[in-house]
């Protein structure tokens, strides 16, 4: 007679079906994790990239009594000497400028700067250049150029004029202090809008935002 086993264990079906829905939620985990991460890095670049500006302009009546002793024009170093720059942001000694959690590039200046007319005017200013993909602005790139007109509104009245760059083209928005009739105010701004001047954007150079804050 032929003995009968039970078979124990599970067949090759079943343990691909199970290997198909490990992968299923793998992915979906991914995803959450990705979001999650993008949620932390945004909170992260508002609190840090506030608190430079912040620094910025409670450093300016400093920075006018050094250039005015000096004449030399300042840089990025500053809040590296002054221990300012905030926590999620690094000071790169190579090019005097300061990476925020994005890795995106903040470069400072105060001194002279060559006006339209040809004549020179002490300023300060801000360059933040965004993060590109394929020679366009990436997605993280549309984020942080929201992030960073959403912060910046806080300060409108610490803010003389928002250049939105590419080589010599600009899209200006306007501080709350000499805003002209029918110009496009910070102060002004809803969410909405700064969706609309970030997407509007997208160009094939590297998109530089021109803080300049009032003297």
């Amino acid at each position: 007679m032929r003995k009968k086993y039970n078979q124990i264990g599970r067949s090759m079906v079943e343990m691909l079906g199970v290997l198909a829905i490990i992968g299923v939620l793998s992915v979906g985990g991914i995803t959450g994790y990705s979001k999650a991460m993008m949620k932390y890095k945004l909170n992260k670049h508002t609190e840090s990239f506030n608190q430079f500006i912040i620094s910025a302009i409670e450093l300016k009546p400093q920075l006018n009594r050094s250039f005015a002793q000096t004449g030399k024009s300042i840089n990025a170093n500053i809040f590296n000497i002054l221990n300012l720059i905030p926590e999620g942001m690094t000071f790169n000694d190579d090019n005097n400028s300061i990476k925020d959690v994005f890795g995106s590039n903040i470069t400072f200046h105060y001194g002279l700067v060559l006006q339209a007319d040809g004549s020179k005017q002490e300023e300060s200013y801000i360059i933040f250049k965004l993060p590109i993909s394929n020679n366009k602005i990436s997605s993280e790139g549309f984020a942080i150029c929201q992030n960073t007109l959403t912060v910046l509104k806080e300060h409108y009245n610490n803010i003389s004029t928002i250049t939105l760059a590419i080589d010599d083209k600009g899209f200006k928005i306007y501080g709350y202090l000499g805003c002209p009739d029918y110009s496009i105010c910070l102060k002004d701004l809803s969410v909405k809008d700064i969706e609309k001047v970030c997407y509007a954007q997208n160009v094939e150079e590297l998109l530089e935002i021109i803080i300049y804050l009032h003297q």
